[in-house]
Parts: C-alpha cells; sequence; structure tokens
C-alpha cells in the first residue's frame, strides 16, 4: 500500500492560503454563473421553439387541408377513373380499380415525404440551442475544472 500523505492547502495567487471565506466567494460566484448560464439557455430554448412553430404553421395546415380532400374527394375521384378505364379499355373493373389505387398511393406517398422533408427542415432551427448548449456545458466543465482563463470569459459578448 502507497504511502498517503495529507494534501498541503491550496493558496491564492498571492500565496496565501485559502480561506473558507474565499472558497464561499468562488462557490457562490460559481452558483450565479450557472444559473445565469441556464437561464440564457432557456431563453434560447423558447425562442428557437417559437420560431420552429412559425414556421412549421403553414405547413402543418397545408397538410391538414390536403389530408382532409384527399379523403372526402379520394373515393370518388378514384372510382371514377376506374370507371373510364374500364369503359375504354377491355380491363376488367376490378384491374382498373387496382391500377388507379396504386397509383393514388404512389401519389400520396410523393405528397406525404415532401411534407415530411419541409417539416423536418424547420426542426433545424432547434440545431442552435443544441450548439448553445454544449458550449455552454464545456464552459461549466471548464470552470468547475480550473482550466478556465476567466470566469466571465464565456459572457463576456453580453456585455
Amino acid at each position: 500500500m502507497p504511502v498517503q500523505t495529507l494534501n498541503p492547502p491550496t493558496a491564492t495567487t498571492n500565496g496565501d492560503p485559502t480561506t473558507l471565506g474565499d472558497v464561499t466567494s468562488q462557490a457562490t460566484s460559481l452558483a450565479h454563473d450557472l444559473i445565469t448560464l441556464a437561464e440564457l439557455q432557456t431563453r434560447l430554448l423558447v425562442l428557437d421553439v417559437r420560431e420552429a412553430g412559425k414556421r412549421s404553421a403553414a405547413s402543418v395546415v397545408i397538410l391538414a387541408a390536403m389530408g382532409s380532400l384527399v379523403l372526402s374527394a379520394g373515393p370518388v375521384v378514384l372510382t371514377g377513373v376506374s370507371d373510364l378505364i374500364v369503359a375504354n379499355t377491355t380491363w376488367s373493373p376490378g384491374g382498373a380499380k387496382l391500377l388507379v389505387g396504386l397509383i393514388a398511393v404512389l401519389i400520396g406517398a410523393a405528397a406525404g415525404f415532401a411534407a415530411f422533408v419541409r417539416l423536418r427542415r424547420v426542426t433545424n432551427v432547434l440545431n442552435r440551442s443544441q450548439q448553445e448548449l454544449s458550449q455552454n456545458l464545456e464552459f461549466v466543465k471548464s470552470l468547475v475544472s480550473g482550466t478556465s482563463d476567466s470566469r466571465r470569459s464565456r459572457f463576456s459578448s453580453m456585455n
């Protein structure tokens, strides 16, 4: 078992031992910075969610309108198209309905995919919050580990 020694008291920049007041002051300062950081992160997330809502509102309305139109008019139109195919070709009614149904499914899938891609682009707005959170976490880690050049360096651009 290796010899264990007690660590000497930590010295301040002027060589004096660290006092309880210094530790308390630094802990209070760190807590203040962490609370400020959490507040700023929350504000950014709220702004990003609002922006995402504004950008996606039109897409959601269009999707709902398209869905209701397709659901209400779709069977009538598809039956009419299949009846036209049967009347103008030698196809059976069942074959014409299957062909028209397959084409309708492909068109619906393409429209749904396009709407999904458009809505997915809106979520890119949240990348800003994710990047800022990553930077803030790195800053907090540097504060806690003591590798930060200045405890105000992360917030210096805000003043």
